[in-house]
């Protein structure tokens, strides 16, 4: 039963994150947040659209009394023009 009550409250966090408006478009398709059991990988071509995601992410998780294991948490830059290059960048 614990995966589902997990997806049940993790859904408004990536609901959240995706109105957002950031991250990677791949054909077409903005891809901005994957989930996989519990781990939530967040993609951004800029850091400024990865930070913003992030403070979505923790208001989102401090409201539903969630926390963050910030030891496991970790942010890779892997550059990759043909996968990140369509992002609507807020105020742009």
């Amino acid at each position: 039963m614990s995966p589902q009550l997990f997806a049940v409250y993790i859904d408004d966090v990536i609901k959240s994150v995706q109105l957002q408006g950031g991250g990677c478009y791949m054909c077409h398709v903005c891809v901005n947040v994957i989930l996989y059991a519990d781990d939530v990988l967040l993609l951004s071509p800029y850091v400024e659209g990865l930070q913003q995601m992030l403070i979505v992410c923790e208001t989102e998780i401090n409201v539903l009394e969630l926390n963050l294991n910030f030891r496991k948490s970790v942010c890779i830059a892997v550059v990759c023009e043909a996968v990140c290059c369509m992002e609507v960048r807020p105020g742009l």
